[in-house]
């Protein structure tokens, strides 16, 4: 039998309360199972979390210690949890409250994007096909949702000797084994999108 166990170690003396969660919460595909972890610093424990202003994807709330949210989310921590039901660029913003109470606060104002879009896989090579260092290779990426065509573009350096064009093929001859992250945005003819990261794994 296992249990996962958190241990937080403070300062004896509180911090300045702060929210260290970034601005953007980046992309994420509409019904989309979501946990998200809210992370706060500073301040006397416990915290307590709410929406100061905007609003959360519908199918999206504030989650805390002792509910059940998955395998993979820590005890202890609070979350966005749910599946995004709507489209759309959300912007929020999250205050977080120590136990000692006001003016012990802190706000963070984060944007979220939920898209219709939707890739088939997001890491290279697929199942059944090489990508191997000094052997020519050839991979369309495939995404699913919106309507008309797509247009992707590679939004970081893709593996030294791959392309990527912008109808979505990969292709080219790759010269380092390894493995790389690609940040690649898909746009259709409606101007919806998606950023998806790219997980190419390349053999010697």
């Amino acid at each position: 039998m296992q249990k996962v166990v958190s241990l937080r170690i403070v300062n004896s003396t509180p911090q300045t309360l702060t929210v260290n969660n970034g601005a953007s919460f980046g992309d994420t595909t509409i019904g989309n199972t979501i946990a998200l972890t809210l992370n706060a610093s500073g301040g006397v424990l416990p915290y307590t979390w709410s929406i100061a202003s905007g609003a959360l994807p519908p199918g999206i709330a504030i989650r805390g210690p002792g509910e059940t949210l998955g395998s993979g989310t820590s005890p202890g921590n609070f979350f966005l949890s749910g599946r995004p039901m709507q489209a759309g660029l959300y912007t929020f913003t999250v205050d977080v409250a120590d136990s000692a109470g006001s003016p012990a606060h802190a706000q963070k104002q984060i944007t979220w994007r939920i898209s219709e879009l939707a890739p088939l896989f997001n890491s290279l090579p697929v199942a059944g096909t090489t990508l191997v260092v000094n052997q020519p290779y050839t991979q369309p990426l495939v995404f699913m949702g919106g309507s008309g065509s797509y247009t992707f573009t590679a939004l970081n350096a893709m593996p030294p000797g791959l392309t990527l064009n912008s109808s979505g093929v990969v292709s080219g001859t790759p010269t380092s084994a390894g493995t790389f992250f690609v940040s690649v945005q898909v746009v259709d003819t409606n101007s919806k999108s998606l950023t998806q990261n790219i997980t190419f794994n390349v053999s010697p």
